[in-house]
């Protein structure tokens, strides 16, 4: 097992030499989140940022790179996820550079970080904007809250939504409705 305490952070696995830098890892996050690419392109992506010389020929053993790569930083038993995304390195990316150079007088544009020293830091961020937004995105809207405080939570869980499509409420999808259907009177009209 690996130990901050004891050891060098390691820049090879298996006998492969890896790019350990921060941007690596955030580039293959934003690559898993991608959409348009299948798992089969995604690992290709993962190889192409990973892989310094030579890698494995199968992707099996590519995939156990990435995992230890992504994940081999942190010791903590976690419970099963959520599924929930927390946070995202596009949308979250000012809060993130902010609270380095702010906490720990790291300039995230210039320094050259190995990626677990980065998550290191990232998960142990004193209170700030990032930690804020978290704490929102995660936070489970107590039914005994007043009506006031349901409704800011649930505003601000709008804002920070790290959902692509929010989905419509029934109120405003027939507002939505309604005014397609002004338009059309007035365009009527006109004619």
């Amino acid at each position: 097992m690996f130990n901050i305490l004891l050891d060098e952070y390691p820049t090879e696995w298996n006998g492969y030499k890896v790019n350990t830098d921060f941007r690596v890892g955030i580039q293959i996050f934003q690559a898993s989140e991608d959409k348009e690419l299948n798992d089969y392109e995604k690992l290709q992506v993962y190889v192409m940022l990973l892989f310094k010389d030579k890698h494995p020929n199968d992707l099996q053993t590519c995939a156990e790179c990435v995992d230890w790569f992504l994940n081999s930083w942190c010791h903590d038993k976690n419970p099963k996820s959520s599924g929930m995304a927390v946070m995202n390195f596009d949308v979250d990316q000012g809060r993130i550079y902010s609270a380095f150079l702010s906490q720990y007088n790291i300039d995230l544009n210039y320094e050259d970080m190995h990626f677990w020293k980065f998550m290191y830091l990232l998960t142990n961020l004193e209170e700030c904007s990032f930690t804020r937004v978290i704490d929102i995105r995660t936070k489970k809207i107590d039914a005994k809250a007043s009506k006031e405080e349901k409704e800011y939570y649930k505003r601000a869980k709008k804002i920070y939504s790290l959902d692509v499509e929010v989905e419509k409420s029934e109120e405003d999808k027939l507002a939505e409705e309604e005014a397609v259907n002004e338009f059309l009177k007035a365009l009527n009209r006109s004619k």
